[in-house]
């Protein structure tokens, strides 16, 4: 079952939004879509990156787009590697 979202619920700063609407909308939808077809969701999930990227790259002129996203990219999996060395 699909439950309405109000739209009207979202304020905040740019970083408090971002938030939001990933824990209100994409993430349940992600969920949802993870619990009927495990590769729909990672095209859900990959085109969520995609066009976030192409959103954050459009801000900045090519030559700057190219090195925040790297060093976006970079400070990622730094993390990412940190998380997966935790004991569970």
């Amino acid at each position: 079952m699909v439950k309405k979202i109000d739209l009207t619920n979202f304020e905040g700063t740019a970083d408090q939004l971002g938030e939001q609407v990933f824990k209100q909308l994409i993430a349940p939808m992600l969920d949802e879509m993870k619990s009927q077809d495990t590769d729909s969701a990672k095209l859900f999930a990959f085109s969520i990156l995609w066009l976030g990227l192409s959103s954050y790259a459009s801000q900045f002129e090519p030559e700057g787009a190219k090195k925040s996203i790297n060093f976006t990219v970079d400070k990622f999996m730094s993390a990412f590697d940190e998380f997966n060395k935790r004991p569970s």
